[in-house]
């Protein structure tokens, strides 16, 4: 039974908010440096819509797609979630690819998601430097 006394820490939420300007870019300035590259005759209102609406939905099903595989690990090997990592790399490079090896086609699945991680990055990185080099063309 989860424990829903922990969703009143204030910490709790500080890392919820944190976690959504990272996922909006708000911090890092990357929407506000590719919006900045649109022709000015462009209509901006569907954007406005899109692409919050386009990463609420990502977040959610990432979201949705990682709890789902580690609660599967756990009752397949019937372990409990407190014992795992559920932070950091070791997620990403431990946990998850210990997930997805207990699936049919496991040799598929694994390699699929390193080469999503490593595509997500590169994506991550053009989106970086995009904002690195608007400023100095500005």
């Amino acid at each position: 039974m989860p424990d829903f006394s922990k969703l009143l820490a204030v910490e709790i939420w500080i890392d919820a908010i944190v976690q959504v300007f990272f996922q909006f870019s708000i911090a890092s300035g990357g929407i506000l440096s590719l919006s900045s590259l649109k022709p000015k005759t462009e209509k901006h209102l569907m954007g406005v819509y899109a692409i919050p609406l386009s990463i609420i939905v990502c977040g959610m099903l990432a979201a949705f797609n990682v709890f789902m595989y580690l609660g599967h690990f756990c009752y397949v090997l019937n372990l409990n979630i407190k014992d795992l990592a559920l932070s950091g790399t070791s997620l990403s490079f431990n946990i998850f690819p210990k997930a997805l090896a207990i699936l049919p086609w496991s040799n598929m699945w694994v390699f699929l998601f390193f080469i999503t991680m490593v595509l997500l990055g590169i994506d991550s990185e053009f989106g970086y430097l995009e904002t690195f080099f608007c400023y100095f063309k500005d």
